[in-house]
Order: C-alpha cells, then sequence, then structure tokens
C-alpha cells in the first residue's frame, strides 16, 4: 500500500519589509526548497477512483480488498482493465489455466518478486477433504483461501466455521458449480447472491467462474456484488484425481512469485489432493515460500 506523506514545509515569517525583488527571489527559493505538495507529488493523487473493468458495472464491496495488502504488498488495482471476451476462447484455456488478458493485474495490482504463493481450494467444503488440509494447514503455519460452493457450505457449516476460525479466506465459487457463460444475466447474479446469503460475512469480497469459464457479462454482474473474479497461474488436474506425486510435480513446476495454484478440496474423493499438499508444504517453505491468503479475498478485519 502507498501511504501519502504527512510533512509539510514551513515558511519563516517576514521580519521587514523587503525589496520587491528580493521578496521575489526569497519565495522562489524556498519554493524550490519545499517541493510540490502532497497531492502533486503521490502516485495517482488526481487519477480519480479505481474503475471496474466492464461497462456499467459498479463495485460496492471492494474497498475492503483494496486495503488489505499482504506483507508482499499486492493488492487489487481496479483501475487495470480486464478483457474477458466471450469466455470460450480465453487465453490459456485449452491448457486449463484460462488467463484474460489483464486479471491478475486487476486481482493483485501486478506482478511480485516477493517469495509468495497463493494456495487455492474449489468445490468444498467437503469432509474429511477439508478437516485434513486445515490441520495440514495450521501445522505449517500456512494459510490458504477455499473458493466454495452454497450447497456444501450449507451442508458443511462447522467445516466452514473452522476455516474461518484458522484464518484461512473464503470466496464464492457460486450455489452449484454451473457454467456462468452459458447464464443469463439474472441467473448469474442468483447464483451468486445465494452463496452471499448463505456464508454471510464471512464470505469475502472476491469470486471464482466454475471452470474458469467468465465473460464481460459474468465480470460486470461479479463487479456490481463487489467481488473480484480470481483465476489461476498453476493446477494438476486434481479434479481426476490422478497420482499423489503427479499432483507434487505439476505444483512445483507451476511454483514461482505470486502464483496463484488451484486445487480441491471437494467434487469427490480429495485424498490424493491432502496426500500431495501434505509433502508440498514442507517442500514450499524449505525454498522460502509464505502461503497466504489471496488479498482481494480478505475482509477488512482479516490481518495476514
Amino acid at each position: 500500500m502507498r501511504h501519502a506523506g504527512q510533512g509539510h514545509c514551513h515558511r519563516p515569517a517576514w521580519i521587514s519589509p523587503l525589496g520587491a525583488a528580493l521578496v521575489a527571489l526569497t519565495v522562489a527559493m524556498l519554493a524550490a526548497a519545499c517541493g510540490p505538495t502532497d497531492s502533486e507529488s503521490r502516485p495517482g493523487a488526481n487519477s480519480g477512483a479505481a474503475s471496474s473493468p466492464t461497462a456499467g458495472a459498479t463495485p460496492t464491496a471492494t474497498n475492503s480488498a483494496t486495503n488489505s495488502a499482504g506483507a508482499d504488498g499486492q493488492h487489487p488495482d481496479l483501475s487495470v482493465p480486464v478483457e474477458w471476451g466471450n469466455g470460450r476462447d480465453t487465453p490459456g484455456m485449452k491448457a486449463g489455466v484460462p488467463d484474460p488478458p489483464g486479471w491478475y493485474d486487476h486481482a493483485f495490482g501486478g506482478p511480485t518478486e516477493e517469495q509468495v504463493i497463493y494456495l487455492t481450494f474449489d468445490d468444498g467444503p467437503l469432509e474429511p477433504y477439508t478437516g485434513e488440509l486445515l490441520r495440514l494447514l495450521d501445522k505449517h503455519r500456512a494459510k490458504a483461501t477455499f473458493f466454495v460452493t452454497g450447497v456444501q457450505a450449507r451442508a458443511n457449516p462447522a467445516a466452514l466455521r473452522a476455516l474461518v476460525n484458522k484464518g484461512h479466506a473464503l470466496g464464492n465459487h457460486t450455489w452449484d458449480h454451473p457454467d456462468l457463460v452459458a447464464l443469463p444475466e439474472r441467473r448469474v447474479r442468483a447464483a451468486l447472491e445465494s452463496v452471499i446469503r448463505q456464508v454471510g460475512p464471512s464470505l469475502g469480497p472476491c469470486m471464482r467462474p466454475p471452470y474458469g469459464l467468465i465473460d464481460t457479462k459474468v465480470a460486470a454482474v461479479a463487479a456490481s456484488l463487489g467481488e473480484i473474479p480470481i483465476m489461476w497461474t498453476g493446477q494438476a488436474g486434481d479434479w481426476d484425481n490422478p497420482d499423489p506425486g503427479r499432483i507434487v510435480e505439476d505444483m512445483k513446476k507451476a511454483t514461482r512469485p505470486g502464483a496463484v495454484l488451484l486445487l480441491h478440496d471437494g467434487g469427490g474423493s480429495r485424498a490424493n489432493t491432502v496426500t500431495a499438499v501434505s509433502r508440498l508444504l514442507p517442500w514450499w517453505q524449505q525454498r522460502g515460500y509464505r502461503l497466504e491468503t489471496v488479498p482481494a479475498c480478505r475482509r477488512s478485519s482479516d490481518g495476514e
């Protein structure tokens, strides 16, 4: 976060009248010494409020996210436009890592060189997997972000409370995991609002579109609800329940400063994912990585 300086330049009182030339010279010297005022020197001071990348969409609950930078200083920059397109031909979609141009800078404010990664889990909470992951994260003093569905949140309230109590972040993954691009606007809104009502104030101001499918329409609805879309930069295809070793190798390949890594704690058996995470957490930490919650998903009351 940038903080504007509070210093002021104090000009001396005149002791006796001086000639016009001397007055002008003294004032000019003082102005040069003081430099620009705080509002002139602060980056972006006159740029106005940040705006959503989608026309007609007015974020309503993003202030808590934009004021919740982690130790690395990353935080959303809503002035960055995103090319959401039609949601189907998104760059990277075929490789399983949809990458709408601008989304990362919009959600994180730009790249970082800090040794921080954002581990995220989708489709839960689902026991026993969510609880097992929670214990592993707690053991390694790591934080993660869980993109929950309304159906699973309603079915597993104790797991949801445990995640919040341990300091993890919650994001909106819709009520029952539909293809939002295929839905009319009113149903997109209903899919997101139902989770907001179910989870309540514990839900962070962010969302993740199921299957990574998001277009301009979906992004506009999310923005109108104050939710910042969070995609990912690496995944391991664990929705197909591959061998833990493959999950580990794929996650290692995707590890880099500021990486947003996608895994799952719901949607089926996630025993292999749990095993892989038990191996990955010490590996990441041995290499100096911090595991933090996604800054855009933090509530204003959250710390990191």
